[in-house]
């Protein structure tokens, strides 16, 4: 998000630049947020002005725990869920990843689209909307793989 000014036609005395950074990995993080600090810096010193840089509150990547994840599409599997996609990537920033920062475990995503009844839009789309019975299906998802760990106790 970008803010400056309140009319078109007068330069802003100052402008404010919002907005996430999202990586797959720290050290990509890392050199995002470094390249980013010296763009600013030396575009603002080409133009005279002056920049201040304000970062907090850096979620880090959700990585699952192989061994884990191995175990929960096992247990997916015996449920007779078909449509399992491991490859799947997306810039997801969520508080998971400060969970499996501390303990081993497994991020999962269900489908709650349903093109039949309008339900398709993807998520921050202002029409986005799920399919409700998605709640149960995680729900047992969750339950059977909760079970299933606990039956298996892996060791990571």
């Amino acid at each position: 998000m970008i803010r400056a000014g309140d009319a078109y036609n007068v330069i802003p005395q100052t402008a404010e630049l919002c907005g996430t950074i999202r990586t797959f990995e720290k050290e990509t993080r890392d050199l995002v947020l470094t390249r980013f600090k010296e763009v600013v810096e030396r575009v603002s010193l080409a133009m005279g002005c002056e920049a201040t840089i304000e970062t907090w509150g850096l979620t880090p990547s959700v990585i699952n725990n192989p061994i884990i994840s191995q175990v929960v599409e096992t247990i997916l599997g015996q449920t007779g869920i078909t449509q399992i996609d491991t490859q799947s990537r997306t810039m997801v920033s969520e508080d998971m990843a400060l969970f499996l920062n501390q303990v081993p475990g497994c991020f999962l995503m269900v489908g709650s689209a349903n093109e039949e009844n309008g339900l398709n839009f993807a998520h921050h789309h202002p029409m986005f909307n799920f399919d409700e019975n998605a709640l149960v299906l995680g729900a047992g998802l969750m339950s059977a793989s909760a079970i299933g760990l606990l039956d298996q106790q892996p060791s990571v």
